[in-house]
């Protein structure tokens, strides 16, 4: 599955869940997905904290 693949050797993952493309269009879909690449990529960074 994508899911296997993608985060199996991960110590993290993330899952989003964003709105339908008509509601955004495709623009605004991949907005979303700028943004939480960019968090990822900030936090990856970092040490996880509590």
């Amino acid at each position: 599955t994508v899911m296997e693949e993608k985060c199996a050797t991960s110590a993290i993952c993330f899952v989003a869940f964003l709105p339908d493309i008509l509601d955004s269009k495709a623009e605004g879909r991949n907005k979303y997905i700028e943004t939480l690449l960019s968090v990822a990529e900030k936090f990856k960074k970092h040490a996880y904290r509590q």
